[in-house]
């Protein structure tokens, strides 16, 4: 009996439990009925997981991008391992990851803030609107790792603040401090997206771990870390001097800004397509128009003052509670700092809420660097819809923003005076309005079923016609290439097109030197698409008697005319 009750589980770790298979089991359904429609970028993580699995291949960075490591594409490889090759069995990694997440998330809740804030904002995420919960079943290669390695971060860097007075030499605090190096690397090496996150985590150990930082600690520390970041630091010492991870990232960020001056786009659009579009579709706003509707983006209609109205009042609920929590921890983290003594000859209860609120800054300085970095970038007034995903890890801050509507709010008491009656049915109807806002946005997302399970059908089609037609190499469209080739197991093989029928972003080679060789390969493009235009301009009309022309599923496909040809 001593033994059941020593591992007897808590209500809320039970309420927890319950929490994270509701949230799983929501998502598995998704992908149970092929939601989201997969495309040729979550296509570049499965063909890698495929080669990891299958040809022991081990890609340092994702396929045609050198800064984006190939950590989720090697966690995948074990389910395609076991599962089979399929986007489904992938999708199953990263249902696992945002499981583990939350269960994360929980913990760093419970430490900072309580655990009823903990549990609500494990039963906010456990739901989302469709932009985030698509975010969390597209592989894309790296947005649930990170929340992951994130969350790791800031536990371990409480952890180690917070037992750092009565800390001694010790083999398990030495693999902490390791383990802290390990976890930074590897989320650099994987986006450096998180350097906000490790940069944070970085500097509570530096506050208050700097006696162990001046000895085995940082040496610990630095190893862990260029063990992590290891296979970055390998790729760019073999590769050619122009083909650095930070050329790439340069690059990536110097065609943006290229295009924002081709188009004359103004400064001022960064925060219309950042602060109106990308952070309510990051934090669970149902998004109720496109980019187009908003100011600087399109022409002005009826519908654009309410789309700003809507929109922006989301954001401007995000901010200020982002504001009034941050400010909240400064004041207390001021009040507490030592004044005449050192950390560690403050009292224990005011060290560890000192440590505590300079924790929930760290949090919420990530997530305010993360907006920041994005507002400032060309990508916000270039087109903030697809990379409004940039702010995904974002969400992490969830229980920092909320707690200034939940402090002091439980138990549930009906104030007396007036104006605090006033404040306390605006905190509830705050919580509960996110709360509405994100149950919806599940919904929302089940009623969209039905078109991705439409597209799946006419990608099978489309499938189904090459393999019987024994079209096997072929060109089409950077969006049709990846996703083809992995849906069939490499039985075709696609090269890409772009708009003026020129080679385009093959991420592996191999592929287009299958097709090169091809006697007579097949072309095949999206109905009304510019490839399709001018291939029916420059080469179907010229020579009509040259090729077959057959429409499957949304698609043109051309096939040559020739009695010897196979492929």
């Amino acid at each position: 009996m001593a033994y059941l009750k020593r591992f007897r589980i808590g209500a809320s770790r039970l309420i927890l439990l319950a929490l994270v298979i509701l949230a799983s089991l929501i998502r598995f359904l998704l992908i149970a009925y092929h939601w989201p429609t997969t495309n040729s970028d979550e296509g570049v993580i499965d063909l890698m997981a495929l080669h990891i699995a299958y040809r022991g291949e081990h890609p340092i960075f994702y396929y045609g991008q050198a800064y984006l490591g190939s950590l989720e594409a090697h966690l995948a490889a074990p389910f395609v391992l076991l599962f089979g090759p399929s986007v489904f069995s992938v999708r199953l990694l990263l249902i696992a990851l945002y499981a583990l997440f939350l269960v994360l998330l929980y913990n760093l809740a419970s430490r900072l803030y309580t655990r009823k804030l903990a549990l609500f904002s494990v039963l906010l995420l456990s739901f989302g609107s469709l932009d985030m919960i698509l975010q969390q079943l597209k592989a894309f290669g790296r947005y649930p790792d990170i929340l992951v390695l994130n969350t790791l971060l800031l536990l371990l860097a409480s952890h180690l603040a917070l037992t750092s007075p009565l800390a001694s030499p010790a083999p398990r605090r030495w693999g902490l401090f390791f383990l802290m190096g390990l976890l930074s690397g590897i989320a650099i090496w994987t986006d450096q997206i998180t350097l906000p996150f490790v940069g944070c985590a970085l500097l509570l150990l530096a506050l208050f771990c700097r006696r162990e930082l001046r000895g085995w600690g940082l040496g610990l520390l630095l190893v862990g870390l260029l063990i992590g970041i290891g296979p970055m630091i390998y790729a760019n010492l073999t590769s050619p001097l122009g083909n650095n991870s930070l050329n790439a990232i340069l690059n990536v960020n110097g065609a943006m800004a290229n295009e924002m001056a081709a188009k004359n786009i103004p400064s001022v659009r960064r925060f219309v397509g950042s602060l109106l579009f990308a952070l309510p579709a990051a934090t669970g706003f149902n998004q109720l128009c496109s980019p187009n509707q908003l100011p600087l983006f399109g022409p002005a209609t009826p519908t654009m003052l309410a789309c700003t109205l809507t929109h922006g009042l989301w954001s401007l609920g995000y901010l200020g509670l982002g504001g009034i929590a941050t400010t909240q921890a400064l004041i207390s983290a001021w009040r507490l700092r030592p004044r005449e003594t050192t950390l560690t000859e403050l009292a224990p209860s005011d060290y560890r809420h000192l440590v505590i609120e300079c924790t929930r800054l760290a949090l919420l300085l990530s997530a305010g660097s993360i907006l920041a970095l994005y507002t400032l970038s060309a990508s916000a007034a270039v087109n903030p819809g697809p990379t409004s995903r940039y702010l995904f890890s974002m969400c992490l801050a969830l229980p920092a923003l909320l707690w200034p509507l939940w402090r002091g709010l439980l138990p549930l008491t009906w104030p007396t005076l007036w104006r605090a009656r006033a404040l306390f049915t605006l905190r509830i109807a705050t919580l509960l309005f996110i709360l509405s806002m994100l149950v919806v946005g599940t919904v929302r997302t089940f009623e969209d079923v039905p078109n991705a399970q439409e597209t799946f059908q006419k990608q099978e089609n489309l499938i189904n016609y090459l393999l019987s037609h024994k079209k096997t190499r072929i060109y089409s469209d950077y969006w049709t290439c990846n996703r083809l080739i992995f849906q069939t197991t490499e039985q075709i093989a696609c090269s890409v097109l772009d708009e003026q029928l020129q080679s385009g972003q093959n991420r592996y080679p191999l592929y287009t030197e299958e097709v090169q060789k091809a006697t007579a390969p097949a072309y095949v493009f999206i109905q009304d698409s510019a490839q399709a235009r001018a291939f029916e301009s420059q080469t179907y009309l010229p020579h009509a008697l040259l090729y077959q022309r057959a429409t499957v599923s949304g698609y043109i496909i051309y096939i040559k005319s020739c009695k010897v040809c196979s492929t």
